[in-house]
């Protein structure tokens, strides 16, 4: 054997365990993220639990890794995703070595190559590499599933087995503390593993009886949710009652909240949208290794044909609970739910390509393949993104929030940025102790209010206010609570809270809807933090894939809608300039703009379609909207041109609107027919517009007339 394959196998194992824990370690994000990340923080820093169904096993795990004396908490638990990540692809390559060795594979460079291509596929594919650079579960579930489908393999081909059927049981029921659709999937991967094992159907099924305590006992990490509730720690829910710990554990509490998916698709269509993902997320090479190892299978002995079966089906299994949710690919944690399903398609692809029968000169054929399986194509797209892991601008941004409010004031917080930020603030960092935020999407939550009891105005009690729906009566509730004793600031809708200044992302309330301060509380820390030039807000992509990005510009977007209703439109433009630093310099020129007032409503904005936050393109059509609104169509339509030339087609659509607001009904059919030329797939964006130009058509509508959110003086 050559000395590189001797070393290689003596220590190649360890040394690339380590480098990509290290690669990963630099990488990782030290600032809070959006979605769960400053949640599940909080929940492993006090022992507590985040959202439903909790997580704890993650929050329990995770808490030892806040000892750690490394930096801030954020960075030491995402320390701990980068190292469990690090050992799920480990795992990925043990599982790989394993179903080699019972395949009896001989010994070549692929076989030696295949386990480390596989942990290479595993770590930087689109499933697992996102979750590793931040604070999140999905690290810890997809290395507890490996190890449970690890030992159903074991129980699969022993003549016994049954200690490995109990290892399998516990920890599937671990995972149902940690993540239910991986459990799932893990429990679907058992299917055909009992159903296809050889021996006696007795033996099987005494074994699926005495792993039923096992599972059990694994699932029992669900009891920390209530006795860690009873402590007073921090969850979202109330697990303390049975029917508060089924709605916890079973989710029923955060779909009651406001639980993210599609909806409306048909099974067909959510099973055709899970089968594309797999397929970028996994790439070409695993899914022809799994069809070669499939069309390999009838070469197999008999005696290893039904296990082979088994192997061949355990991707597709693993993936049914992914396609029975409504799975949306723009969410990073739906993505995640796809790891195990695909983590198992690159390991079944990897040894088909290891079986493959070559010699002559075919005989570095399986190298090759397995070469090119661990170098997954999809991967570098997440690659490219590791340097913007990190998001210092989203920590500025949560420190204004916090620290910019008045003493013993009460904030009404709308978004989960801003939610999870104040948890994180007060959990981790004892900040702002006399301030009560009510995060509105929860106000109809009791023990949610509960947490407002420590400041003096609330009792803890939920209060009912005026409004249309529960939600809106008890935010309303809270600030008519407050509004005569203490400063109340809210970042939500203004049809909350009426009358105010402006003060960074909030809106500083006035009493009973009376204006008696100016415009903008100039005075305000959160003020001069997101009107200072100093900061470079939108120099590149920003955290996360950029969602952190999204915060900032949805946060800007606010800010500059308010700024113009109260008609200081200089400082519109100039909030929705700090999104588009990314623009050639001489058409950010274009929003240097002075009006005193605006000539007409602003057009309706054309969003990116199902995108979760606003995206860049998204503030160069919001920039257009106001410029043509105060006066100034020909430098919105140029902004506009420019970038319709970038390739955004949502651009013409725009250009559209703002022709049609102007009267101009030729120009608006115009640019819709471009629109349509350019983005077919995009034509039923153009809906509302073809609405309001047939009803213009029966004299039923004029331009300007329809109503919506974002109107200037």
């Amino acid at each position: 054997m050559p000395l590189a394959l001797r070393l290689l196998k003596a220590y190649g194992d360890t040394a690339a365990a380590v480098g990509a824990g290290l690669a990963l370690a630099w990488f990782t994000a030290a600032s809070p993220l959006p979605f769960d990340a400053p949640e599940i923080t909080a929940a492993a820093f006090e022992l507590g639990a985040s959202h439903a169904p909790g997580q704890s096993l993650h929050a329990f795990l995770g808490h030892f890794a806040t000892w750690l004396p490394l930096g801030p908490v954020t960075w030491r638990l995402g320390l701990f995703s980068a190292a469990l990540a690090t050992l799920a692809a480990c795992a990925a390559a043990g599982l790989t070595r394993r179903l080699l060795a019972w395949f009896d594979a001989a010994p070549s460079p692929a076989r030696t190559a295949a386990p480390y291509a596989v942990a290479a596929a595993t770590l930087l594919g689109p499933t697992l590499l996102r979750q590793a650079l931040r604070v999140e579960v999905y690290s810890l579930a997809l290395f507890v599933s490996l190890l449970a489908v690890r030992q159903l393999v074991e129980w699969a081909v022993a003549e016994h087995g049954l200690k490995h059927a109990l290892r399998a049981a516990f920890l599937t029921g671990l995972l149902c503390a940690l993540d239910l659709p991986q459990a799932l999937g893990v429990a679907c991967v058992a299917v055909p593993a009992v159903l296809l094992k050889g021996g006696p159907v007795t033996r099987r099924v005494r074994a699926l009886g005495i792993s039923i305590p096992a599972f059990l006992v694994g699932g029992a990490a669900l009891a920390y949710l209530p006795a860690r509730a009873h402590a007073g720690a921090n969850m979202w829910g109330d697990p303390t009652s049975w029917a508060g710990f089924w709605n916890y554990v079973s989710g029923a509490a955060y779909d009651a909240n406001g639980g993210v998916g599609v909806e409306g698709l048909d099974f067909a269509a959510r099973v055709s949208t899970v089968a594309l993902h797999v397929a970028l997320a996994s790439g070409i090479a695993p899914l022809a290794g799994m069809a070669l190892f499939g069309a390999g299978i009838l070469r197999l002995p008999e005696s290893t044909r039904r296990f082979a079966v088994a192997v061949a089906l355990a991707p597709l299994v693993a993936l049914i609970p992914v396609g029975e949710c409504a799975f949306d690919p723009s969410l990073p944690d739906h993505v995640a739910y796809l790891a195990l399903g695909v983590t198992l398609l690159i390991v079944v692809g990897a040894v088909g390509f290891v079986l493959i029968p070559a010699s002559g000169a075919l005989r570095w054929l399986p190298f090759a393949l397995v070469l090119g399986l661990g170098m997954n194509i999809p991967a570098f797209s997440e690659v490219r993104a590791l340097p913007n892991a990190d998001a210092p601008a989203l920590e500025t941004l949560a420190g204004a929030a916090v620290d910019g409010v008045p003493p013993r004031s009460l904030v009404v917080v709308a978004s989960d940025f801003f939610c999870t930020s104040w948890l994180l603030a007060q959990a981790v960092d004892g900040a702002r102790p006399d301030v009560a935020h009510l995060c509105s999407g929860l106000a109809t939550e009791a023990w949610h209010w509960r947490s407002l009891g420590a400041h003096p105005v609330f009792s803890g009690n939920p209060i009912r206010g005026a409004g249309r729906t529960p939600t809106e009566q008890f935010t309303r509730g809270a600030i008519a609570q407050g509004i005569d004793h203490i400063p109340v600031l809210a970042e939500a809708s203004e049809t909350l809270g009426g009358h105010g200044a402006v003060a960074g992302p909030y809106l500083m309330l006035d009493a009973h809807g009376v204006p008696t301060r100016d415009a903008v509380w100039a005075e305000s820390i959160a003020e001069r933090l997101l009107a200072g030039d100093r900061w470079a807000w939108s120099s590149a992509d920003v955290g996360d894939e950029d969602s952190g990005g999204g915060v900032l510009r949805a946060t800007f977007v606010t800010r500059a809608l308010r700024l113009a209703s109260r008609a200081r439109f200089k400082l519109a433009l100039a909030a929705l300039g700090r999104t588009l630093g990314w623009l050639p310099a001489d058409q950010r020129e274009v929003l240097a703009f002075e009006a005193e007032r605006a000539i007409h409503p602003p057009a309706p904005p054309v969003r990116t379609p199902r995108a979760v936050f606003q995206t860049r393109e998204d503030m160069v059509r919001y920039a257009a909207i106001m410029l043509d609104a105060i006066g100034a169509p020909d430098r919105a339509e140029a902004l506009l041109e420019r970038q319709a030339s970038r390739g955004d087609a949502l651009a013409y659509l725009q250009l559209a609107w703002l022709a049609f607001r102007s009267g101009d009904r030729a120009r608006a059919e115009a640019s819709l027919l471009t629109f349509g030329s350019v983005a077919p797939e995009l034509k039923p964006e153009a809906a509302p517009l073809l609405a309001e130009l047939g009803a213009d058509d029966e004299g039923t509508a004029t331009p300007g007339a329809s109503d919506d959110n974002h109107r200037l003086p």
